[in-house]
Parts: structure tokens; C-alpha cells; sequence
């Protein structure tokens, strides 16, 4: 159920907020790229790759659905609506302050008294309800405008219903904020706070990993700018092309593009066996080796440990065997210890030394390393 609904007590109909959808963007643009546009030079097209020029597709849309909401207000009623509006947050301000200063919520009559509203406190609240269903009336006239921008963003990976939801709490937003000696219809006034809103909740909830706003921003923006420039000239734009266009140096487009990559689970299934897609394989299984990790080094390394041990073994004492494997990181899985800590576990000072004495006495080692070494 719509936001709306749930504040104020209607629920409009799916079908009344998801009529007149807007003409594809893709259809739209086709049409006006054809003939001329596609006979201009590259720069011609990246000059008018400008924010006007990527509205020009969805204005008559949103110009239909905008005139289809004005209808049911004529701009003597949305006036009014928008003058009580103004009252209602006059009001709204008196209590604030008075429940500040009172350190409560303050009764009808004392909110009455302070704005100076003359009548009873029964008069009071009657005008009070007033006011907040005119608020109402300005809002549901305006749903269908919500459904009519959020389906623009119905292919960011959020529900439909989500969008016209957050999109209602903008209109709501605008309503609260709206003042005709803006010089605009509420309907235009109203898109910046929808599409805000809207188009946070696009950044925050579509991605696993959440983008900024302006970076989302900035990414949808490079986006439209490349498809744009593909429907004009029938190729994709290169990144200095591109990044004039969007106003930025490349290395900021750069960052946009890897900002814009989907992110994949290291555990997901992965087709295995070549074309006949028999078995299966996680995207860990498949991924390479880090550089410098070759594994005949890798098998050579183990291989020389084993021998070390094995000689450690035959030429020293097990205790004087046991330190030097841990001095010099001879168990597998296990770190280099320092002097310090080998001494401080086996209670025992300059053993390296000692050890490294004894060993240089005896040529077996010598002999047996010089043999793996050429082999």
C-alpha cells in the first residue's frame, strides 16, 4: 500500500496511478536521430550531449502527464490549496516552538490561543482538519505524476512500488514546501523533490555496495551521455569523447565506470567443462593464481623445507633441531619467529649462533644441499 494511503486514509487505484507509462526513451531519441542527426560530425554531437538535450525524449510524456493533473486542479484551486498550505505550516512552526517552550505537547486551545485563531477550540480543530485535507487533495492529484517519474527508474533493480513510495513521500515533502509566488504550477515544483527522492532510493537500495548520491548521480549521467552518442552515431564514444561530454576529466570517468560494476559472490556457480556445460565450478576455483605464485615454486619451496627438517633432524639435538625451525619458518603454515621469542620459549639465549656454528661443521649438510640444488 502506497505511503499516501496509509497517511491519509485512500488508496488510489494501481491502474489510475500506472496509466499514460512514458514513450520509451530508446523509440523516442531513434526517432529524432533520424536522418540528420546521424550525418553530424562527432563534436556537433557531443556538444549537445547537455542535460537539456537528455529531457527532450520524455517531455512530451511528462508534458501530457502534467496536463492531465492540472486538469483536475484548476491554477485558482491549486492557489488556494497552496495558500492553505502555507497556513498549515505556519501552524505547524507555533506548535513546534510552543511544545519547545512548554518541554510538552500542548493542548488544542493553547495551540489556538497562540496563533491567534479566533473561535472555540471545537471551531479550531474543524479548521484544523480542514487544512489537512486540503493537504490531501493537493497530494492525491498528483500521484499519477509519482507513478509517471518512478517508472523511469524501474530498470534500477527496485520494486516499482518502492519507487511510488518514496516518490509520494517527495510529493509530500513539496506539498509541505510549495508557495505560488514561486511563479510555478505545483506539478513543476513538485518534479525535484520526487525525482530526489527517488533517485536516492535508486543509489542506496539497488546495489550491494552503496554509492554516494552524487557518484550515482554522476553514473547515470555518463550512462545516458553513452547511449545517447550510440543512437546519434551508431558507435560507442571513447573516453575522451565521452568524459567531454559529461564535463569531467577521464580519470573521474574512469572512477564512475568501476563505480557502476555489479558485484558477484566468489562462492557463485559457474558453468564448468567447456561447451557442454557439464559440472560446475565456483568463481574462486576459476579465478587465477596471484602473480609471482607459480606452483612448480611453490611445490620447490616445500620440497626444500622437508629437506632442511630432514637434515636439521639428523645433525642436531630434537630441542636445537626445534628452534631452528622456528627461527627460520621450516613448518608450513607457520611465521618466522624472532631470536627474542625462541629464546623467551625455551629459556634459552644466543642459540642461533650456537646452532649455526654447529651446523657449519658438518659437510653432510653441505653435500645434501648442493645435491638438490643442481638436480
Amino acid at each position: 500500500m502506497l505511503i499516501a494511503a496509509a497517511l491519509f486514509g485512500v488508496q488510489p487505484s494501481p491502474a489510475a496511478l500506472l496509466s499514460s507509462p512514458p514513450v520509451p526513451i530508446l523509440r523516442a531519441v531513434a526517432g529524432r536521430a533520424e536522418p540528420a542527426l546521424q550525418r553530424t560530425a562527432a563534436a556537433r554531437s557531443i556538444a549537445m550531449c547537455d542535460a537539456s538535450v537528455l529531457q527532450m525524449p520524455e517531455r512530451p510524456a511528462a508534458e501530457e502527464v502534467a496536463e492531465r493533473i492540472r486538469s483536475r486542479l484548476t491554477p485558482e484551486e491549486e492557489q488556494g490549496l497552496a495558500l492553505d498550505m502555507k497556513m498549515l505550516r505556519r501552524w505547524t512552526a507555533t506548535r513546534e516552538e510552543l511544545a519547545e517552550r512548554l518541554q510538552r505537547a500542548p493542548s488544542h486551545f493553547e495551540w489556538s490561543v497562540a496563533i491567534g485563531f479566533v473561535g472555540d477550540e471545537r471551531a479550531f480543530v474543524r479548521s484544523l482538519a480542514l487544512l489537512y485535507r486540503q493537504r490531501e487533495r493537493l497530494i492525491v492529484s498528483n500521484l499519477p505524476f509519482v507513478a509517471h517519474i518512478a517508472q523511469r527508474y524501474r530498470h534500477c533493480g527496485v520494486p516499482i512500488q518502492d519507487l511510488i513510495q518514496e516518490g509520494t513521500l517527495g510529493l509530500i515533502s513539496a506539498a509541505e514546501r510549495y508557495d505560488p509566488s514561486y511563479g510555478c504550477r505545483f506539478s513543476t515544483y513538485s518534479v525535484h523533490w520526487i525525482q530526489m527522492r527517488i533517485g536516492r532510493l535508486a543509489s542506496t537500495s539497488s546495489r550491494l555496495i552503496r554509492l554516494p548520491v552524487r557518484a550515482g548521480e554522476r553514473l547515470r549521467r555518463v550512462k545516458q551521455l553513452r547511449n545517447l552518442f550510440m543512437l546519434r552515431e551508431g558507435r560507442w564514444p571513447s573516453d575522451g569523447e565521452l568524459a567531454e561530454a559529461a564535463e569531467i576529466t577521464e580519470g573521474q570517468l574512469q572512477t564512475a565506470l568501476r563505480s557502476g560494476l555489479d558485484t558477484v559472490s566468489l562462492e557463485a556457480q559457474m558453468p564448468a567443462g567447456g561447451a557442454s556445460g557439464r559440472g560446475s565450478a565456483t568463481l574462486t576455483d576459476m579465478l587465477p593464481a596471484p602473480e609471482g605464485c607459480d606452483p612448480a615454486d611453490a611445490l620447490a619451496a616445500r620440497d626444500l623445507r622437508a629437506l632442511l627438517k630432514q637434515s636439521l633432524a639428523g645433525l642436531l639435538d630434537p630441542r636445537d633441531a626445534k628452534m631452528m625451525e622456528l627461527l627460520y619458518a621450516l613448518d608450513e603454515g607457520e611465521g618466522r619467529r624472532t631470536a627474542e621469542e625462541v629464546g623467551v620459549l625455551f629459556s634459552v639465549r644466543r642459540i642461533e649462533a650456537k646452532c649455526l656454528r654447529k651446523l657449519q661443521d658438518q659437510r653432510q649438510l653441505v653435500v645434501r644441499l648442493r645435491t638438490y640444488l643442481e638436480s
